[in-house]
């Protein structure tokens, strides 16, 4: 369930994230908010926080409904551990790669337009072309990575999923702190 929802809220993201920004910069209150003695890290991360606190949540309906379902067959596994393991290694790093690519290219570009036609066509060009090519190693959205849970052997390769998915959310992590450099702020006065 999570990696169908996944690819819904890879793109949710991207429009959350830039506009955000944009709406900032649209009701002027940026300045205000820019002009406040917080740093742009804090503002940013703030950001990205909220966004993944709705994120969280939904993940969370979408998990409890498959443990539901599970629960109701016969044939389910019952290891509740592994049910919480696959927001964190589906979910999170793809939401964290894809809200610091979008703050950082809505930062760099300036133009929401574009940031969603570019987002939105590496979105399309990694699900069809992508995902497949380097060992699906450009599959941020993890749609090709073997993440089955077994009951005898638990997760196949569990060194090779999580520094696959350590992969994106590293990246995400240095994306956001790229766009909370280049973030433009009016100059603080200092006491």
């Amino acid at each position: 369930n999570l990696i169908i929802l996944n690819l819904g809220q890879a793109i949710v993201a991207v429009f959350l994230a830039s506009e955000f920004l944009k709406q900032d910069k649209k009701n002027d209150t940026v300045e205000v908010i820019y002009a406040r003695s917080m740093s742009n890290g804090q503002y940013m991360l703030g950001k990205t926080l909220g966004i993944l606190a709705v994120f969280l949540v939904l993940n969370l309906i979408v998990l409890a409904i498959g443990i539901g379902f599970s629960f109701m067959s016969s044939s389910g596994s019952r290891n509740i551990f592994s049910y919480f393991m696959y927001p964190l290694l589906i979910s999170l790093p793809t939401l964290v790669f894809i809200l610091g690519l979008s703050f950082f290219v809505m930062v760099i570009i300036k133009n929401q337009a574009v940031t969603f036609i570019l987002l939105l066509g590496y979105i399309a060009l990694t699900i069809f072309y992508l995902n497949q090519k380097l060992y699906h190693i450009l599959d941020y959205i993890a749609y090709n990575i073997p993440m089955m849970y077994s009951n005898i052997s638990g997760f196949a390769s569990f060194s090779e999923i999580i520094n696959h998915r350590l992969i994106y959310f590293l990246l995400g992590i240095g994306f956001i702190f790229l766009a909370v450099y280049r973030l433009p702020r009016l100059p603080q006065p200092h006491n």
